[in-house]
C-alpha cells in the first residue's frame, strides 16, 4: 500500500489522540519502517494491519471501529489535499462512481504490494451500490470515507452495509434523498477548478 495512506493514519491518530501516543503505537507495534513511510513508496499492508490492532489497544476500542474513523477522517483530507479529485462530481453518487477510478490515475494503486481490494460501483434507480472484494479492516475504511462523502454531499444515505464471509464481496448500498433534498432547497455546491481531472 501507498506510503501516503499509513502516514496520514499516524497523523490522524495524532489530531484524533496525541502525538505520544502516535509515537506508543508505531513503537508498539514493531512495524519495519518505524513509522517512517515516503508518500509513492509501496508497503506490506501487515503494516497497516499492526498500527490498526495496536490503535484499538491504547484506544480501547474495536479495530473496525478505527478504520471506519480513520476512513471518515481520510475523505477530509483527500477533499482539502486533492480538491480536483471532486471537480465535476454533481452529487455523492457521480463522485463515488469516478472515485476509484481517479485515485488509481493519480496514484498508480493504492494497495499495489498485496491484498489490492477490487471495487465494483453500480447504479440501480435511486440506488449505488459498491461491491468490494477486500480484507474487513479496508471494507470499514471506505465504509467510513463513503459515510463522510454522504455528509459532504447531503443527498444520500448509506442504506446497508453487508459484511460477508471471507472471499466474498462486501456490499454497500446507498440511497438517493434527492426529493426529499430538493425539496428542502439542497445547498451543497461544489466548486469547478481548473486543475486536470485525471480521467
Amino acid at each position: 500500500m501507498k506510503g501516503f495512506f499509513l502516514d496520514e493514519f499516524l497523523n490522524f491518530l495524532e489530531e484524533k489522540y496525541s502525538w505520544r501516543m502516535a509515537e506508543d503505537v508505531v513503537e508498539g507495534s514493531g512495524v519495519k519502517s518505524g513509522g517512517l513511510y515516503l508518500w509513492l513508496n509501496d508497503y506490506p499492508s501487515e503494516e497497516f494491519e499492526r498500527l490498526l490492532m495496536e490503535t484499538a489497544k491504547h484506544a480501547g476500542k474495536d479495530a473496525h471501529e478505527i478504520a471506519r474513523m480513520f476512513g471518515r477522517h481520510l475523505f477530509g483530507y483527500l477533499r482539502r489535499r486533492f480538491p480536483e479529485l471532486l471537480a465535476g462530481s454533481r452529487d455523492s453518487f457521480s463522485f463515488l462512481s469516478q472515485l476509484p477510478t481517479r485515485l488509481a490515475l493519480k496514484f498508480d494503486y493504492w494497495f499495489r504490494y498485496d491484498n489490492q481490494p477490487s471495487v465494483l460501483v453500480m447504479s440501480e434507480d435511486d440506488r449505488l451500490k459498491i461491491r468490494l472484494r477486500a480484507l474487513p479492516w479496508q471494507v470499514m475504511v471506505v465504509a467510513g470515507l463513503v459515510e463522510e462523502a454522504l455528509a459532504f454531499f447531503r443527498d444520500a444515505e448509506l442504506a446497508e452495509l453487508r459484511l460477508t464471509g471471507e472471499g466474498e464481496p462486501a456490499c454497500l448500498t446507498l440511497r438517493s434523498l434527492r426529493p426529499e433534498m430538493e425539496d428542502a432547497g439542497r445547498e451543497g455546491k461544489i466548486a469547478l477548478l481548473n486543475s486536470p481531472v485525471p480521467l
